[in-house]
């Protein structure tokens, strides 16, 4: 068994034949990253939405580090929605002191701001540049338990994987409604 192992690994056709194994595998490697490398790997959606729950689970600070932030995390129309409707508060507040601004009680989760608990339930791929990621809150008041879901949409932009909008309630028919566009004021 020794001399069979020896003679195989000194052979010049065993090596040579490795070595065409290899060049073919690795010729085929070199061929399949130029098709995706316009559009690196899609990241782990799921954990990214759940680092995104954890950090807004409350009121954004609406601070500038705050909203450099989020301009890292959110689409562009997302954005800018997000940002139009901040101005409208703090314009609010100039005007009025006492008076509460429109958007003073906006969350990214879609409720009241409160909840015990959440669950990633499930991660959808709608295109190549479409992910939706379901998540199941629930929020125990008064000796009851609220469920709800939320979709938390992620598209591919030119900077990457960028989270475009939150449909709240899905699982309501006629209590379906977009978080992007209710607060949109371009």
């Amino acid at each position: 068994m020794l001399n069979r192992t020896r003679i195989a690994m000194v052979s010049g056709t065993g090596i040579a034949r490795r070595a065409l194994v290899f060049a073919v595998l690795a010729s085929l490697a070199a061929v399949s990253v130029p098709a995706s490398a316009g559009h690196p790997a899609r990241p782990d959606l799921g954990a990214q939405t759940r680092r995104f729950v954890e950090q807004y689970k409350v009121s954004p600070e609406r601070d500038a580090r705050d909203m450099a932030n989020l301009r890292r995390v959110l689409s562009p129309a997302f954005f800018r929605a997000l940002d139009a409707a901040f101005r409208e508060d703090r314009e609010t507040s100039a005007q009025d002191p006492s008076a509460k601004p429109p958007h003073a009680d906006f969350t990214f989760i879609c409720s009241d701001g409160s909840m015990d608990g959440y669950a990633i339930s499930s991660v959808r791929h709608v295109s190549s540049s479409s992910v939706d990621v379901i998540v199941s809150f629930y929020d125990l008041y008064r000796g009851e338990t609220y469920r709800w879901k939320d979709r938390y949409r992620w598209i591919r932009t030119p900077a990457g994987w960028r989270l475009d909008d939150i449909e709240c309630e899905i699982d309501r028919p006629n209590g379906r409604y977009s978080m992007r566009k209710a607060i949109d004021h371009g």
